[in-house]
């Protein structure tokens, strides 16, 4: 299910316009893509692609979350939250400033206006 895959070249491009958007309605802070279970190469080429882009923008790599270690079965939707939680865990942001607002945005989001 390449739909579904953090690193695709699908997702990348949706991560793209979310980081433009953002950029054309200025909104302020810093834009964290949560890629899971991508190979090496896909890491390396993330990284390559993220160094063309503003510091605001960063990548952080989780593993797949995508199969359910109780009954087996694969569900690629798990990585979003297990993904978040695993940022959460390892953020080089913590501790979290106190008046921190974190969004959980879909890399098909798209900034008509600022988040406030």
């Amino acid at each position: 299910r390449v739909l579904f895959r953090s690193c695709s070249g699908y997702q990348n491009w949706q991560s793209l316009n979310l980081y433009f958007s953002a950029d054309a309605i200025h909104q302020p802070g810093q834009i964290i893509r949560i890629a899971s279970g991508c190979s090496e190469k896909e890491q390396e080429e993330l990284h390559d692609l993220h160094s063309l882009l503003p510091s605001r923008y960063s990548v952080h790599f989780t593993p797949d979350y995508s199969k359910d270690p109780n009954t087996g079965d694969t569900y690629p939707f798990y990585n979003k939250p297990f993904g978040l939680k695993h940022w959460l865990a390892n953020s080089i942001l913590q501790p979290f400033p106190k008046d921190a607002i974190i969004a959980l945005l879909d890399p098909d989001f798209i900034f008509l206006r600022k988040l406030e």
